[in-house]
């Protein structure tokens, strides 16, 4: 395993416990971003929101995307 690999690893844990601490087991993509920095990784917006897609692709959260300005905000939420 790469070290990649094991930091994407570690990185997506982390997302999926901050999303069960979570009210409603749900934050948005920026709360995350700050939260998953505060784990000492570097973390950046467009990498969380990639992470979010493969959790949701293996099942493990649901994403919705709301439109916000000219951008989107998105809101994943924890199924398993």
């Amino acid at each position: 395993m790469t070290l990649a690999t094991l930091i994407a690893k570690d990185r997506r844990l982390a997302i999926l416990r901050f999303l069960s601490e979570a009210d409603g087991y749900q934050l948005n993509a920026s709360v995350l971003t700050r939260a998953v920095e505060q784990t000492a990784h570097r973390a950046y917006r467009d990498v969380i929101e990639a992470d979010l897609v493969h959790l949701e692709t293996h099942g493990l959260v649901t994403r919705e995307e709301l439109p916000l300005g000219a951008g989107t905000l998105t809101i994943a939420t924890l199924t398993a």
